[in-house]
C-alpha cells in the first residue's frame, strides 16, 4: 500500500507477519526459550501455518512445569507480545519487562485466581427459599412492624395487623423524625402495640424482622437512653396484654 515497511523494524530482513510477530522474532523467542521444553521446540517453532500453530497451542492440555496450564500461559504471552509491540512502535516511552517470561506468568497466575474466584461466586449453588406470611392462631392477632432510615437520619416506621384468616384488621404509618433504623424499628413495634390496643385487640402475636429489637426488648439494660425509654414503653404496653 506504500504506507511503511513489510520488513520488521527488529529484525531488518524479515517480512512482519503475525506468526513472526508472535513467535519467530527475536523479541518474541526471549520468551519461548525459557518457557517451551527442550523436547517439543521442533514442534512449536516449525509449523508455518498460523492457523495449525494456534489450534496446536490453544487446546493443549499440558500443564508443562509452569503449573498455570501451557495453554493459558501461550495465550496470556501473545496477548502481551501484541500489546508490547504496537506499544513500542506507538509509545516511545514504552520499555519492556527485564524478564517478560516471569511477567507472563505472573500475569497468567493473577487472571486464574481472578476466574476462579468469580467462578466460586456465581457457581455457588443458590437456594430458594420460599417465605410467606403466617396466620396467627385462631383467635390471636398478628402484628408485622417494620422501621425505615434515609441517608440523612429522617426515620419513620409503619406495620398492619391481620387476623387468623389473613383478614386486613388495620395498619398505620408514622414520621418520627431524625435518628437511626435500630429507633425506627423500636417507635414501629410502640406504635403496632398501641393501636392493637386502641382497637382492643389483646391475643397479638408481634414480628419484627430486626434481631437486636428483639433482644433490646427481651434483655434489660440494651441500647442507647432514648432507645431504653421507647422499650420500657413496649414492655409496658406488652405486661398490659
Amino acid at each position: 500500500m506504500g504506507i511503511g515497511s513489510p520488513v520488521c523494524i527488529y529484525c531488518g530482513d524479515t517480512t512482519e507477519s503475525i506468526l513472526h510477530i508472535m513467535r519467530d522474532c527475536p523479541l518474541a523467542m526471549t520468551v519461548w526459550i525459557h518457557v517451551v521444553p527442550v523436547h517439543v521446540r521442533d514442534k512449536f517453532f516449525q509449523s508455518d501455518d498460523l492457523q495449525h500453530w494456534l489450534a496446536l497451542n490453544l487446546w493443549s492440555e499440558d500443564d508443562g512445569k509452569l503449573g498455570v496450564g501451557w495453554n493459558n500461559y501461550w495465550a496470556m504471552a501473545c496477548h502481551l507480545l501484541w500489546t508490547w509491540r504496537n506499544k513500542e512502535f506507538h509509545d516511545g516511552n514504552f520499555i519492556r519487562p527485564l524478564r517478560p517470561h516471569s511477567y507472563i506468568f505472573q500475569r497468567t497466575k493473577e487472571y486464574l485466581d481472578v476466574e476462579k474466584a468469580s467462578r466460586l461466586v456465581f457457581d455457588k449453588v443458590k437456594e430458594v427459599v420460599q417465605i410467606q406470611w403466617k396466620p396467627p392462631s385462631s383467635g390471636w392477632i398478628k402484628l408485622n412492624t417494620d422501621g425505615s432510615c434515609s441517608n440523612d437520619g429522617i426515620i419513620g416506621c409503619g406495620g398492619v395487623l391481620r387476623g387468623s384468616e389473613g383478614e386486613w384488621l388495620g395498619g398505620y404509618a408514622k414520621f418520627i423524625g431524625v435518628g437511626n433504623t435500630f429507633i425506627a424499628e423500636l417507635w414501629g413495634v410502640l406504635e403496632g402495640l398501641k393501636h392493637a390496643k386502641s382497637l382492643n385487640f389483646r391475643a397479638v402475636e408481634l414480628n419484627i424482622d430486626s434481631l437486636a429489637v428483639v433482644q433490646a426488648i427481651s434483655e434489660a439494660g440494651r441500647g442507647s437512653h432514648r432507645g431504653s425509654a421507647l422499650v420500657h414503653k413496649i414492655r409496658q404496653l406488652l405486661e398490659m396484654e
